[in-house]
C-alpha cells in the first residue's frame, strides 16, 4: 500500500521579516502537484498573490481531505463557514480587497443574486461568502479534474 499525502500538507506558512512581525506568509511546498499551483493561480483571478486567498485555497484542500467538500452543495456550506463573523474582520477584508478582481467578482455575484438594501457589514459578509465559494469551486474543480493523477502519485483522495 502506497503512502498518501493530504492536499492541505502542500501548504506552508513562512514567518515574514523583519523579526517580530506577527504576519505570516502562506505558500506552497516544492513537492506540490503542478495542477494545484495552477488552480491557486486561477483562484487569484488577476490579483497579485495574497495570503488570504492562499489560506482559502488551503481551507478548501483541507475540506477535500476530510471529505466535506465534494460538490456544489458542500461548497455553499464550506463558504458559509469561512465568512468572518466579526464586523471589524469584514471591514479589514474589504479594505484589503476593495480594488481587486476578487472583490469585483464577488460584488457582481451579489448583485446578480439581488443583494442590496442591507447594512454594510451584512453585505461584506455576502461578498466574502461569494469570494470563498469561488475559490473553493476553483480548487474542487481542479482536484476533480486531476483526481486520477493524484491516486497514481500517492496523494490521498
Amino acid at each position: 500500500m502506497k503512502d498518501t499525502m493530504k492536499l492541505g500538507t502542500f501548504f506552508k506558512k513562512l514567518k515574514r521579516k523583519p523579526e517580530g512581525c506577527a504576519s505570516r506568509a502562506v505558500t506552497l511546498s516544492d513537492n506540490r502537484p503542478e495542477w494545484l499551483q495552477d488552480a491557486i493561480r486561477k483562484a487569484h483571478a488577476s490579483d497579485l498573490p495574497n495570503d488570504w486567498i492562499y489560506e482559502e485555497c488551503q481551507a478548501a484542500c483541507d475540506a477535500i481531505d476530510e471529505g466535506s467538500l465534494t460538490d456544489e452543495d458542500s461548497i455553499h456550506e464550506h463558504a458559509d463557514g469561512r465568512v468572518d463573523v466579526y464586523t471589524k474582520a469584514r471591514y479589514d477584508w474589504a479594505a484589503q480587497f476593495c480594488l481587486s478582481t476578487t472583490y469585483a467578482d464577488a460584488e457582481s455575484e451579489d448583485n446578480d443574486c439581488g443583494g442590496s438594501g442591507s447594512d454594510v457589514a451584512e453585505r461584506l459578509g455576502r461578498l466574502q461568502y461569494f469570494a470563498c465559494a469561488r475559490i473553493a469551486w476553483t480548487i474542487l474543480e481542479a482536484y476533480n479534474e486531476h483526481k486520477d493523477e493524484q491516486d497514481e502519485e500517492g496523494v490521498s483522495t
